[in-house]
């Protein structure tokens, strides 16, 4: 009798292991494609890693090219204006006085390098009134010094 329990424990014993065996089997075969999906992505990911750097890069040099052009667009308008006899319009909006912080009348929004925004401080006309906008040849901020103003103002 002792013999016979023995051969049912190991006829159990043997058939845990080929259940352990196909599940190794299994787990390993989903592991190795997995490993060889990884390294597939990491190859995808360096090759984007790879696309959006020369895309970066490829920005930037539009970014310069479209500024060189809008320069050279102004400069070109500036001496048709100019043959014309035209006259140029600068803005500068200057800091306020220090007596001035703090009875400000108008708030002010620059739009682009052309056009700025006025609005009026008091709550009951800012509420009727959404500002006005004014454009210019050029519009300089606060901290523009007065002789890159004067310089363009020559050219």
């Amino acid at each position: 009798m002792h013999c016979y329990v023995c051969h049912a424990l190991l006829d159990n014993i043997t058939g845990e292991c080929e259940k352990l065996k196909q599940a190794y089997k299994k787990l390993k075969h989903g592991h190795d494609e997995l490993s060889i999906e990884v390294a597939t992505v990491r190859e995808q990911s360096a090759d984007l890693v790879n696309e959006n750097f020369k895309l970066m890069e490829n920005i930037a040099i539009c970014k310069e090219q479209l500024f060189r052009s809008n320069m050279e667009r102004k400069e070109l308008y500036d001496a048709v204006m100019d043959s014309h006899g035209n006259i140029h319009i600068f803005c500068r909006v200057r800091p306020a006085l220090d007596f001035e912080r703090h009875k400000l009348l108008c708030e002010w929004n620059y739009v682009d390098e052309n056009a700025v925004e006025i609005f009026n401080c008091d709550p009951l006309i800012k509420a009727k009134n959404k500002g006005h906008s004014f454009t210019f040849d050029q519009v300089f901020h606060q901290p523009s010094k007065q002789e890159d103003i004067f310089q363009l103002g020559h050219n």
